[in-house]
């Protein structure tokens, strides 16, 4: 589990959320969140949802986790991206790219790890099927649902853009998916 706290909205309480856009989107504010860790690598050869196609100044992942030039990047689930190519009129980039969460990672005592946080940018949504995530962690359509870790927000960690000492701060004492 990780505490999440955008860097581009006031906090609030999560059940405070910001009103839904047309298709009934929504960015969590603050409060708890799962992760999982992806590759972003295979994802730029046809670009992220979000339209990234390359690594800024020609950088590369490097195809292990925290081997890479220091990206931190973040793909968002269903309920936040704001976009969904089977809603006429939602498809495309959604309105979650670009923005920036904070994250503090909780161990797997429960501790927060506030010496841990990172600030991840979202560049990509995390697959909707349950086949290509593992499981149905990024399914969520409405603010009732909760995914198969108990959360209504997931964030999935683009961990061969993190450079090493990112990684080694991110995820140390850190169980996947909480």
């Amino acid at each position: 589990m990780f505490f999440v706290q955008s860097t581009l909205l006031a906090l609030s309480a999560l059940s405070a959320l910001t009103s839904a856009d047309k298709a009934g989107y929504h960015l969590p504010t603050s409060g708890t969140a799962s992760t999982t860790q992806f590759y972003i690598g295979p994802e730029l050869n046809g670009g992220t949802s979000c339209g990234a196609s390359a690594f800024p100044n020609g950088k590369s992942p490097s195809g292990k986790q925290g081997g890479g030039p220091g990206y931190l990047y973040a793909a968002i689930n269903q309920l936040a991206f704001g976009a969904n190519p089977s809603v006429n009129g939602a498809g495309g980039p959604g309105h979650a790219c670009g923005l920036c969460y904070h994250i503090t990672p909780v161990s797997t005592h429960d501790t927060v790890l506030s010496a841990q946080s990172l600030t991840f940018m979202i560049v990509d949504e995390c697959p909707a099927s349950p086949v290509a995530s593992g499981g149905r962690h990024c399914t969520q359509c409405h603010t009732s649902d909760v995914n198969d870790y108990g959360q209504h927000w997931h964030f999935d960690i683009a961990v061969d853009a993190m450079s090493p000492g990112q990684y080694e701060r991110c995820f140390k004492g850190v169980t996947d998916g909480r």
